[in-house]
C-alpha cells in the first residue's frame, strides 16, 4: 500500500471519533481518505494533501435501507395520477413538508435519503419494466 498512497490524493480527518458498531471506543482519533478508500494508518512519509479538524464531530457508516419505494410501478402511477400538484399548495399547509409533490420524484426523494445519512437504498420486487426507475 506503501507505494499506491503516493498516487493517490490523501486527505487526514483529524480528532474524528468513529462509531463502527463493533468497537466500544469512541476516542477522537485520525482517519485518512486515500483516493476512495479509507485507512486507519498510513506510512510516515506519507505527504497529506488537506487536513480537516473534525473536534466534536461522528464518522459513520451511511445508512442502507433495503426495502424502499422510490421508483416501482404503484409509485410511478401515483406520480401520473396527480401532475397538476404545485409546490404552492405544499407552502400554504407547512404541516405537509416542503415537498414538491404528495409523492415526489425519484430524484428529489434520493436528495432526501441523502439528507438523513443514507447511502444504499433498494427498491424490491423490480420488474424489469420498472428497472430504469431504480438504478
Amino acid at each position: 500500500m506503501a507505494q499506491e498512497v503516493y498516487l493517490m490524493r490523501v486527505t487526514r480527518l483529524k480528532n474524528v471519533r468513529i462509531v463502527d458498531g463493533i468497537h466500544a471506543s469512541s476516542k477522537p482519533t485520525d482517519l485518512y481518505l486515500v483516493g476512495p478508500s479509507l485507512a486507519r494508518q498510513l506510512p510516515p512519509e506519507t505527504r497529506i494533501d488537506a487536513t480537516y479538524d473534525l473536534e466534536d464531530h461522528i464518522a459513520m457508516a451511511g445508512g442502507i435501507d433495503i426495502h424502499t419505494h422510490i421508483g416501482g410501478g404503484k409509485v410511478n402511477l401515483a406520480r401520473l395520477m396527480w401532475p397538476e400538484r404545485s409546490t404552492k399548495e405544499a407552502d400554504e399547509k407547512p404541516w405537509l413538508g416542503p415537498l414538491s409533490a404528495p409523492v415526489p420524484g425519484t430524484w428529489e426523494t434520493g436528495q432526501r435519503y441523502l439528507q438523513m445519512g443514507y447511502t444504499t437504498c433498494f427498491e424490491p420486487a423490480m420488474l424489469p419494466a420498472n428497472a430504469r426507475q431504480s438504478h
